[in-house]
């Protein structure tokens, strides 16, 4: 993890405020943060329309796929040290940015889960035509229900590994339940309007201990407002997991302090579901785990990837 002092922080954000375009921020920001050796190993893929952005990180044509979907307002190029980390113990890392999100294209902050699965299935198909493995999905926080939904919907992902997960059916506090049913409502009325995520999300207390931190607010990539359709939908999606099993091997992986989601709430609502999970909970870790955890994360889903794809060959 970079650490930088403060006198470094400070003209680092004087080079900021100073970039005249956001390629020279992106810049600024790839060699500060110490990102630039690992998106230098990145191929960029195309996929759909609208044009999804892969960044992948190769192995061999016949080594697993492991496709990340990354949480929320972020894009794959954020994880690059996590995808390159990961893709050195032999697996095909395919970072993906949602449509509306980093480089992909569509309109900022809008999609329903049904388009998500759509193009995700369209990634799937570029990828099988590269790689000749199987292929596994890791949903990061609120990618976890999405990267579900894919695993529901295409018979060709075999594992899921979900950072952190939530239910729509099991609300986790009753400030939740009221939240998600006030975004169903408001949908009817007024499904455009736009939400600034951190009006419920303590970003700075999230990324905290992450040089990141320092400089999230020079970012033009980052999503932060989100449709309240959007929002809606992601928090009305149902599961078949919770009735049905599926052909897939899934799992949850958390930090044991995860502030967003509890761990004795995942727990719960894996008792709950028909389809088996496995559990990972790296200890003295909060919830940005690909961020501040990178190794243990990285050894972790390298050790539960490598188990179930063998265990469905």
């Amino acid at each position: 993890m970079i650490q930088l002092s403060d006198h470094d922080i400070n003209e680092t954000k004087k080079q900021l405020a100073k970039a005249e375009t956001p390629e020279k921020r992106r810049m600024i920001l790839m060699n500060v943060l110490g990102y630039a050796p690992f998106v230098s190993r990145r191929k960029i893929l195309k996929a759909g329309d609208p044009s999804i952005h892969i960044e992948l990180y190769e192995s061999a044509p016949d080594h697993p796929v492991i496709v990340f979907i990354p949480g929320i307002g972020t894009y794959a190029e954020m994880y690059c040290e996590f995808l390159y980390k990961l893709s050195t113990w032999g697996f095909n890392v395919a970072g993906v940015d949602l449509r509306g999100h980093g480089y992909s294209e569509g309109e900022r902050g809008v999609y329903t889960v049904d388009q998500v699965t759509a193009d995700m299935n369209q990634v799937v198909t570029v990828l099988s035509k590269r790689f000749s493995g199987p292929v596994g999905f890791f949903g990061c926080s609120i990618g976890a229900p999405l990267a579900m939904a894919c695993a529901e919907n295409d018979p060709r992902i075999r594992a899921l590994l979900c950072h952190t997960l939530f239910l729509s059916e099991y609300p986790p506090d009753l400030f939740t339940f009221y939240g998600w049913n006030s975004l169903r409502m408001a949908r009817l009325f007024v499904p455009d309007f736009k939400i600034d995520f951190r009006s419920f999300i303590d970003v700075n207390a999230l990324i905290r201990g992450n040089a990141f931190a320092d400089f999230i607010d020079y970012d033009d990539l980052i999503v932060w407002e989100y449709s309240i359709g959007t929002l809606a939908d992601i928090y009305s999606w149902r599961t078949s997991l919770l009735t049905r099993a599926h052909d897939f091997k899934a799992a949850i992986i958390t930090g044991e302090d995860d502030e967003v989601i509890q761990v004795g709430y995942m727990r719960h609502i894996m008792e709950k579901m028909k389809h088996p999970f496995d559990f990972i909970c790296i200890t003295n870790a909060r919830h940005m785990i690909p961020f501040l955890n990178v190794r243990e994360t990285v050894h972790a889903a390298r050790d539960w990837f490598i188990a179930a794809f063998r265990e469905k060959d």
